[in-house]
């Protein structure tokens, strides 16, 4: 394959013309991405002498000698949505959630605006805490689906006084394969625990009372610590240490905690019968939440497009709603924002958010949210009382929150 190849397949892709089911350039900016990887991976195995995308550029029409070497961006789409950013306020994440999760019904406004109406008595769910308690840990942590779904109970944060708890997220359950430790605020901390301490409960006796945790594929962990931050873990009795970087989705399902109650799955998410909950059905949480809250919406005669939150609009909100806080201490703290906005005024904010969603480098947390934070500043869009707590959190407690960072010692006495 050669750069005169890669531009017919690129034309074929995205020329409308010539293919009625054309992609979009965004669409065709992840394939280039995709294909990247392939031929890097190609050229590792020696499969390929050279990687078409990097060697040849897009304008060339035939290969020589003379050919210089050209960068994979020279194959991206120029008229694609780069900084895409969908949210929704705090206000409508609770009505949402409410109607997905806790059985409420949704009317119309007199000015065709979407109000609670109470439950509703045909809502018949299923693992309400639960779903409930996954989801406003993906609004306030900011935490990918997959990487929620696979936690251990052992991983969560220890008990704490302060507005913030800190956890650390193992490189085997994140997206990138780096290990992070993310804040955690006081009310999802706290959601945490109760989900444990009630419907967990009642999982957990459910499945001792049918034997569940008898299979010889359990593994029981005997022993505990936490070294260097990390935790580590001693199963069935063995004298080996295994980090949790170590503990694939595979190996975490069957894993077995002691509590004072006897042995019990070490996954935090279970099922009704007590058994963890499968990594996929997780992940379509949010989708099935917001099929039903499409549903509500058109029963209740709502006139206009529907909010459709995913799981990625729930990691947008999280990160413009930190965003915002951070913009306002900073400006409470150091003085009014000059007339024109300044990145670098605010490049700790944008630090803790990447440490936060676990980007690569500040420049990909910048890019993806400059702008909408530039737009939403203005309109004070994230002053809601699901948010209250967090914002007057980061106005008092820099030193928990954001340890090391510049502002630290120029905002904070």
């Amino acid at each position: 394959m050669d750069a005169n190849d890669l531009g017919e397949w690129k034309e074929r892709r995205t020329d409308p013309v010539r293919n009625e089911r054309s992609i979009s350039g965004a669409t065709w900016n992840k394939e280039v991405a995709a294909l990247s990887l392939f031929f890097q991976w190609a050229l590792r195995k020696q499969y390929t002498v050279e990687n078409p995308i990097e060697e040849f550029g897009p304008s060339l029409k035939f290969r020589d000698s003379n050919t210089t070497r050209a960068k994979v961006g020279g194959w991206r789409s120029k008229n694609a949505r780069i900084r895409r950013v969908d949210w929704i306020e705090p206000e409508t994440f609770r009505l949402w959630s409410n109607v997905a999760f806790r059985g409420y019904a949704v009317t119309t406004s007199g000015n065709n605006k979407l109000v609670g109406a109470g439950e509703d008595p045909s809502f018949r769910g299923r693992n309400t805490q639960r779903n409930a308690t996954f989801v406003e840990t993906l609004y306030f942590c900011g935490t990918r689906e997959g990487e929620t779904s696979l936690l251990l109970t052992l991983e969560l944060p220890q008990k704490t006084a302060s507005a913030f708890a800190e956890m650390r997220l193992p490189s085997s359950i994140t997206k990138p394969g780096r290990s992070r430790t993310i804040v955690m605020p006081w009310l999802i901390d706290g959601l945490l625990r109760r989900y444990v301490q009630q419907d967990r409960r009642r999982a957990v006796a459910l499945g001792r009372r049918h034997d569940s945790y008898s299979d010889v594929r359990w593994h029981r962990i005997t022993d505990h610590r936490v070294k260097r931050g990390k935790l580590e873990i001693q199963i069935d009795g063995r004298r080996s240490w295994v980090n949790h970087d170590q503990l694939l989705g595979p190996d975490r399902r069957w894993l077995l905690a002691e509590t004072e109650d006897g042995w019990e799955p070490a996954m935090l998410w279970l099922t009704e019968s007590g058994l963890p909950a499968n990594q996929r059905n997780m992940t379509k949480v949010v989708q099935r939440a917001t099929r039903r809250w499409d549903s509500a919406c058109k029963t209740a005669g709502f006139v206009g497009s529907v909010p459709y939150p995913t799981a990625n609009t729930l990691r947008y909100s999280f990160a413009l709603n930190w965003l915002i806080a951070w913009h306002k201490v900073i400006d409470e703290e150091i003085g009014s924002p000059p007339p024109a906005y300044s990145p670098s005024r605010y490049e700790d904010a944008y630090t803790a958010v990447q440490w936060q969603l676990g980007h690569r480098d500040l420049q990909t947390t910048m890019d993806a949210y400059l702008l909408a934070v530039k737009d939403l500043r203005g309109i004070n869009i994230f002053r809601e009382a699901t948010f209250k707590s967090v914002y007057e959190a980061l106005h008092s407690r820099h030193e928990s929150v954001l340890p090391g960072l510049g502002y630290q010692a120029s905002i904070h006495d």
